[in-house]
């Protein structure tokens, strides 16, 4: 599968990545030769309400997270939502869409919402909310740093104040108390983080509007288009017509190199697990492949 993805990249016209830390990685492990171009990542603001609001849907401060599930990035971030709940009981409620750690569950002053799969819902749904303020937590690593500002541009499209880990790519987008508030990697930390924010309305709303404007002046789908248009015409692509006999090799390709994927892993299973836990998995995939009970 690796072999495959490198002869992609080295035989492609130009490679086009969201992220700075992307591109130099790229650069770095196939050369300067290899034709990357960096291009902003947009936002869609046909999918969301015209003039975002800065309100809460409910009583108090609400703050809110929406998204998937970040591992141990949410631990010290759940440290801090037992502190603010314990500091301001009935004043501050959680609200999760999508993802909520299990020790939060059930807890006075949380509520989970199940992921919503189509983005235009789940983005008004989010609207809908108005929370008073959003959480974006965030590990620190070689993998997250390729990231874009997803949360960046969502929170602040929708007019959302956003709380952001202190690591990249957050920390190339916020203008920390400007369009966003960033915070460590500690408990503490994001409790101040969220103390701060309960006691600066004013701020809030400032964040919210600037948040608003730097993701439509940054990444506006509107503006980020015709830079895709420029880098595809400057690198001559155009459409191309595949041969049976390329087809039938690429498919072929694909199909070694999932097995070569999968033995590896049964391996790493029976190596780790034995004969049953082998035996165990292939079994339950056959039932789901026939959809037995």
């Amino acid at each position: 599968m690796q072999h495959c993805l490198d002869e992609l990249l080295r035989n492609s016209s130009v490679v086009i990545v969201n992220s700075n830390p992307l591109k130099k990685f790229l650069e770095y492990t196939f050369g300067a030769e290899l034709p990357v171009v960096e291009i902003p990542p947009g936002f869609d603001f046909d999918l969301v309400p015209d003039t975002p609001r800065h309100a809460n849907a409910c009583p108090g401060f609400v703050i809110g997270y929406s998204g998937t599930h970040r591992a141990s990035a949410f631990d010290v971030v759940s440290d801090a939502i037992e502190i603010i709940l314990k500091e301001y009981p009935g004043h501050v409620h959680f609200e999760f869409i999508g993802y909520c750690p299990e020790r939060l569950l059930g807890s006075p002053g949380v509520t989970f919402f199940p992921n919503i799969p189509d983005y235009r819902q789940f983005l008004l749904f989010n609207a809908s909310r108005k929370w008073s303020l959003g959480l974006a937590p965030l590990a620190d690593n070689v993998f997250t740093r390729a990231k874009t500002n997803n949360k960046f541009r969502e929170y602040g499209a929708l007019g959302i104040p956003g709380l952001y880990s202190d690591t990249t790519p957050y920390r190339e987008s916020v203008d920390h108390a400007v369009n966003g508030l960033l915070c460590g990697n500690s408990a503490e930390e994001w409790a101040e983080g969220m103390r701060r924010a309960l006691n600066s309305p004013k701020l809030l709303k400032a964040i919210s509007e600037n948040a608003f404007d730097t993701v439509r002046r940054l990444h506006n789908n509107k503006n980020i288009f015709p830079l895709w248009e420029s880098t595809l015409h400057v690198a001559k692509v155009t459409p191309v017509t595949i041969g049976i006999a390329a087809s039938t090799t690429w498919y072929l390709s694909f199909f070694v190199s999932t097995q070569r994927l999968r033995m590896s892993a049964y391996a790493a299973m029976l190596r780790e697990g034995g004969a049953m836990a082998l035996l165990t998995h292939v079994l339950r995939r056959a039932g789901e492949i026939l959809r037995l009970p």
